[in-house]
Parts: C-alpha cells; sequence; structure tokens
C-alpha cells in the first residue's frame, strides 16, 4: 500500500473489485474519456480487466495498475503505466479514471503528483506522458497542476466503437 495522504491509498487491484469497478463504470462520462473503457461496461468487462492485470503482473513481476482507495479501502478509481516503450526505457505513457462523485475534490491531482515518484523511485522513469481527449479539459487542467506540459503533439485514436478522437499529448520530467 502506497499513502498518497492520510486518506488516499494507492494498492494493488483485487478479483474483489469488480462489482466497484463496474458501478463506477455505468457512467457515460468516464468511457467517453477515455481510449479503451467500452459502454455500456459489464461486470464481465470488469472482471476481465482484472484477470488480465493480474496474469500481465504474475508474468513480468511488474504491477503496472494500481487502485486509488479511500480510507476505508474503498476503490475510487485506477491508475497505471502502460510501458508502451518498454520496462527499461525510462519513458512511458500512463492513465488513470476516477469515479464521479470523486470528481472536483483534488483527489486526481494528488495521485498523479505522488504517481509521478512511485514512477520514478519504483519504475526508474524519466519521462510520464498521457494523451488526453481534446474535449476533456479538466483532465488537461489536472495534468498541468501536476507539472505537466502541452507538447502539442497529436494523435487520433480510434476508439472501441471505431469513433476518431484526437488526443493531445502532455509530457512531464520527473
Amino acid at each position: 500500500m502506497i499513502p498518497v495522504t492520510d486518506s488516499i491509498f494507492l494498492t494493488k487491484l483485487e478479483l474483489s473489485d469488480a462489482e466497484t469497478i463496474n458501478a463506477h463504470m455505468r457512467d457515460k462520462e468516464i468511457s467517453d474519456n477515455t481510449l479503451v473503457i467500452p459502454f455500456p461496461y459489464t461486470i464481465q468487462d470488469a472482471n476481465t480487466f482484472l484477470e488480465d492485470t493480474a496474469i500481465k503482473e504474475e508474468e513480468t513481476g511488474v504491477q503496472k495498475n494500481f487502485a486509488i482507495r479511500d480510507g476505508y479501502g474503498v476503490l475510487m478509481g485506477i491508475i497505471g503505466i502502460h510501458f508502451n516503450f518498454g520496462l527499461d526505457a525510462g519513458k512511458s505513457e500512463f492513465g488513470y479514471w476516477l469515479g464521479k462523485k470523486h470528481w472536483n475534490k483534488g483527489v486526481m491531482t494528488t495521485v498523479i503528483n505522488k504517481f509521478c515518484e512511485v514512477a520514478k523511485e519504483k519504475y526508474k522513469m524519466k519521462t510520464l506522458e498521457a494523451y488526453v481527449f481534446y474535449f476533456n479539459d479538466t483532465s488537461m487542467h489536472v495534468l498541468q497542476k501536476c507539472g505537466f506540459a502541452c507538447t502539442n503533439d497529436t494523435i487520433t485514436h480510434t476508439k472501441r466503437d471505431d469513433t476518431k478522437v484526437l488526443g493531445i499529448g502532455f509530457s512531464k520530467l520527473l
């Protein structure tokens, strides 16, 4: 368990988190702001995600996804590192989502700041990157508050429903 504050923690995801993840994913706005989260989201989607995460962690010995939990241990969201340039590259994209009832409380800003420390110390990252959909002003603002700079790099993502969405790049040297 990694303390973020006295009441927010980063922990390992558990198979028992499926119901809570599924409950958060009933909000279409979360899916709309992420690349791979489908809508409607099902309990099977949650189970598959958790099982795939556990298998990859067992195979590599690396925890790449973290549950964001409150002081009671309730899952509030997830943050994870992609290792899209390889485990030893010193650079990676990361992604995150937070249940809507936790929005606009400073939770994600605090979590991302701590996650940057974890990425530097645990994974020896020198640079973290994130792509945010062009319409997600809140996420752009959070990244900027955490010291990420807009790189002006853009990428067109194809979501699971085959819609094309422009992503704007953000980067931070750790």
